[in-house]
């Protein structure tokens, strides 16, 4: 199984996902609201998790939650895949955007990156779940471009 969080409207659905928006006038496969979690959804369960320029629509506690629970569905092996903007690469691109709740940066997503100084000296009093950094690139428009694998 494969899912898609924030699909979004039609246009951005993904082929072969379950595409999963709160908005049910944007016609997701499931409508649900990722702030309550991805309770419905079995542990160990999921190839790939995909959010697209969600993060930032999400106020900060509510992101870390959401990928506590995208470790927990995650079948080991399995990839988180993420696309979203970092203000410290481009600050003009979130801020004035309607959704915008909070900035996130390439050093957010480390927090949760086995081997990294943050995740390394967190790990224990904050209980992080530890991904496997595959990537985190950006586009030229300061997006970034991510994919991290649960071990």
């Amino acid at each position: 199984m494969k899912l898609n969080l924030g699909c979004g409207p039609v246009e951005t659905h993904k082929e072969g996902y379950v595409n999963v928006d709160k908005d049910f006038n944007l016609s997701p496969s499931t409508v649900w609201d990722v702030r309550t979690g991805l309770g419905f959804w079995l542990s160990d369960s999921a190839d790939e998790i995909c959010c697209e320029n969600l993060f930032d629509s999400l106020e900060k506690h509510e992101g870390v939650a959401l990928i506590r629970e995208i470790w927990r569905v995650l079948k080991p092996g399995g990839r988180f895949v993420f696309h979203q903007g970092d203000v410290a690469v481009n600050p003009d691109m979130c801020f004035g955007w309607p959704f915008f709740k909070s900035p996130w940066t390439r050093h957010d997503f480390c927090h949760y990156t086995i081997g990294e100084g943050a995740y390394e000296k967190w790990k224990k009093p904050w209980n992080l779940p530890g991904f496997k950094l595959i990537k985190i690139e950006h586009n030229d428009n300061g997006i970034m471009i991510g994919e991290m694998q649960k071990p």
